[in-house]
């Protein structure tokens, strides 16, 4: 008898699930052919070709969705009832590495420009060894408040969304994740749902049935997005999310990345205020201006960030390296965020969308015009426009 990859029977199980055991939610979906045929392929880049396909499942289960509220199952539902969220990676791992590891000269690498200068990745020499690499970010180029962001990020549960960063006198060190920009056309929530839904569903092992990957991703988005209203940060943008479902040896992992312009969302040059920052995007539907959190989130968020861990991240920023002197270090930027979490514990907060520019005080409401420039000059004026690593 023909063993069955693991891969192949962790989403056969979950696409039989998914007809045997359907809730309501799933509705017509739940009587399609498709989801009980064995997948064609084995290998992981064809099952992340299979999901990710127009009309594939994982879409199909976004969909399921609408707009009611969440009704999280299994250990999706044993997760949140325990404070976390369903992980598809060890983060801790990474975090050691980066910690421990030493910098080898020899590999650095040029990753891409950011508002002040390149950045660069290396490989680690780590005992035992790893195949982590580490993107400085020194304090001049805004590491501290890289730092700041994920160690936020982690607070809410989400370790394995956002890359393992450490901090030290000089820099912060960001875990490398390797994969690239969905397009400047994947703006909107069903597309980082139907993403991280497949993310779930391609990770060995999970156990998820397509709708239950579909509401942890929704969780996680909706999390992503209260992250960033928490930390006025206007730089989501398709540059900043890095998708891993399309390169040879993909692993279908989805990370967010780049906290650099925390605090830049409340100005009003970008046309945001405390409780109404200027936001980028996979915050809803296109043009949308508000988002109304599901329940289920909103409890996660009440038991996992209380005002006084803001305090706590808060206070290490500023007595840490790199921390004082930069647009979230002000006192004011803390009571900011006091303010804006008792926001998102009401279910529902609202934003602006982002106005990319205005650095010289003028706001643009278009991208500057790049014909013409090329190499170095054309990574510099992308990344006037508030994207890139």
């Amino acid at each position: 008898m023909t063993s069955i990859p693991p891969t192949t029977q962790v989403l056969r199980t979950a696409l039989t699930a998914a007809v045997h055991e359907a809730s309501p939610a799933l509705g017509a979906i739940a009587h399609d052919a498709a989801l009980v045929q064995p997948l064609a392929q084995a290998d992981l880049p064809s099952v992340l070709r299979d999901l990710a396909a127009p009309g594939g499942i994982a879409a199909r289960a976004v969909e399921a969705l609408g707009d009611a509220p969440l009704r999280p199952t299994g250990a999706l539902r044993d997760a949140l009832d325990a404070g976390r969220i369903i992980a598809t990676r060890d983060a801790g791992a990474s975090q050691r590495a980066l910690a421990t590891g030493t910098l080898q000269e020899a590999t650095k690498h040029a990753v891409g420009e950011g508002m002040n200068g390149m950045l660069y990745r290396y490989a680690l020499s780590t005992d035992p060894a790893t195949d982590v690499q580490a993107v400085l970010k020194t304090h001049g180029q805004g590491g501290a408040v890289e730092h700041f962001g994920a160690q936020l990020a982690r607070s809410l549960g989400l370790d394995d969304l956002v890359p393992a960063t450490t901090l030290d006198a000089a820099a912060a060190r960001i875990e490398f994740r390797p994969g690239g920009g969905p397009g400047n056309a994947a703006r909107d929530a069903a597309y980082l749902d139907t993403a991280l839904t497949i993310r779930h569903l391609a990770s060995p092992g999970s156990g998820l049935t397509p709708v239950e990957a579909a509401t942890a991703g929704r969780i996680e988005r909706q999390l992503l997005g209260s992250l960033d209203y928490l930390l006025a940060n206007p730089d989501r943008n398709p540059s900043n999310l890095v998708v891993d479902q399309a390169r040879p040896g993909a692993t279908g992992a989805v990370t967010a990345i780049d906290f650099g312009l925390s605090g830049r969302g409340v100005f009003g040059v970008h046309g945001g205020t405390t409780l109404r920052p200027a936001l980028g995007s996979y915050q809803g539907p296109s043009g949308a201006t508000h988002v109304d959190l599901d329940p289920e989130v909103v409890a996660h968020i009440r038991r996992n960030l209380t005002p006084a861990r803001i305090d706590e991240l808060h206070a290490n920023l500023v007595a840490g390296p790199g921390g004082r002197g930069t647009l979230v270090s002000p006192d004011s930027f803390r009571v900011g965020m006091q303010e804006r979490l008792a926001q998102l514990l009401t279910g529902r907060y609202e934003f602006h969308p982002y106005v990319p520019g205005g650095f010289g005080g003028v706001a643009r409401t278009e991208p500057i015009a790049r014909e013409g420039a090329r190499g170095l000059a054309a990574a510099r004026m992308a990344a006037m426009d508030g994207f890139g690593f």
